[in-house]
C-alpha cells in the first residue's frame, strides 16, 4: 500500500491542533480556583474504640492465680458507633494545581459506651463484676493541609493535633463487698488525619466527602484502692487505670467560599 504523504501531513496537523486546543482547555479547567477562605457543615458516622490498660497488683486481697484473669477482664475493649456533626473553616492558597493551607473543625458526637463482665475467681470462692464506660461529646482539630485540583474537583489531605474530653468510669465489686471505683474527666490532645474530596457543581454548590482518623494515646491516668463495705481502705491491692482511644469518622457536607 502506498502512503499518501499529503493526507498524512494534513491529518497530523489536524490532530496536533486538536491536541493543543484540548490541552489548553484542560489546563484552563485544571486552573479552576480553590484558593481562599471557606466554611461548611458536615454530618457523619463515627466508630470509636477505647483500649483500656487497667491492671491490679497482687496485694493483700487478690491471690496470685487471679491476677492475669482479672487484668484480662479489666482490659476488655469499649467500642461503639455514633452520629456526628461538624462545623469547619479553612483557608487555602493555590499554586497552579497545587493547594496548601490550614483547616479547623469542631465535631460534636454522642459517644457513650460501656462493657460489663462477670467472672469467677480461680479458687471458686465467688464472682466479681467489672464495668468500664467511656464518654466523649466533642473534638476540636487543627490540620495543615495540602491538595491538588482537577478543575471542578479537588483532593485534600491534612494532619495535625486534635483535642477532646473523655469521661472514664470504672467499677469493680465482688461477693464479699470489696470494691473500687474511678470517675475521671480528662482533656486529652491526640493526632488526627483527614483525606477528602470536594466537587463544585455548575450552581457553585460544593459537596465534600472525607474520612478522619483520630488517635489519643492516654485518655485516663489514675489509681485506686480496694475498699470494704464501710468505705475504708484496708487492702494494698492497687488498680492502675490507663487507656488509648481511636476513632474513624466518615462525613459528607456542604462547603461555601467567602
Amino acid at each position: 500500500m502506498r502512503l499518501n504523504y499529503k493526507n498524512f501531513l494534513s491529518n497530523c496537523a489536524i490532530l496536533s491542533f486538536t491536541a493543543a486546543t484540548s490541552s489548553v482547555a484542560l489546563a484552563a479547567d485544571l486552573d479552576a480556583s480553590w484558593g481562599g477562605l471557606y466554611g461548611g457543615i458536615t454530618i457523619g458516622a463515627l466508630n470509636g474504640e477505647a483500649d483500656p490498660d487497667t491492671t491490679t497488683t497482687d496485694g493483700s486481697y487478690f491471690r496470685t492465680q487471679n491476677i492475669n484473669k482479672l487484668n484480662n477482664t479489666f482490659q476488655k475493649d469499649v467500642s461503639g458507633s455514633t452520629a456526628t456533626a461538624s462545623a469547619l473553616v479553612g483557608y487555602l492558597k493555590q499554586n497552579n494545581n497545587f493547594l496548601y493551607g490550614i483547616e479547623a473543625d469542631l465535631t460534636v458526637m454522642g459517644f457513650n459506651e460501656k462493657t460489663s463482665t462477670t467472672t469467677g475467681y480461680a479458687n471458686g470462692a465467688g464472682e466479681n463484676n467489672t464495668e468500664t464506660s467511656i464518654k466523649s461529646n466533642f473534638s476540636l482539630a487543627i490540620r495543615p493541609t495540602i491538595g491538588y485540583s482537577f478543575g471542578d474537583t479537588m483532593v485534600q489531605f491534612g494532619a495535625g493535633p486534635v483535642i477532646s474530653q473523655f469521661d472514664y468510669k470504672f467499677n469493680f465489686s465482688d461477693f464479699s463487698d470489696i470494691s473500687t471505683s474511678t470517675d475521671m474527666d480528662k482533656t486529652t490532645i491526640g493526632v488526627s488525619a483527614d483525606i477528602g474530596i470536594k466537587h463544585r457543581f455548575d450552581n457553585d454548590l460544593i459537596i465534600q466527602l472525607d474520612y478522619i482518623y483520630s488517635h489519643y494515646s492516654n485518655i485516663v491516668d489514675s489509681n485506686s484502692l480496694l475498699t470494704n463495705a464501710s468505705g475504708s481502705s484496708t487492702n494494698t491491692d492497687v488498680f492502675s487505670h490507663g487507656s488509648e482511644f481511636e476513632s474513624n469518622n466518615i462525613r459528607i457536607g456542604l462547603i461555601k467560599y467567602f
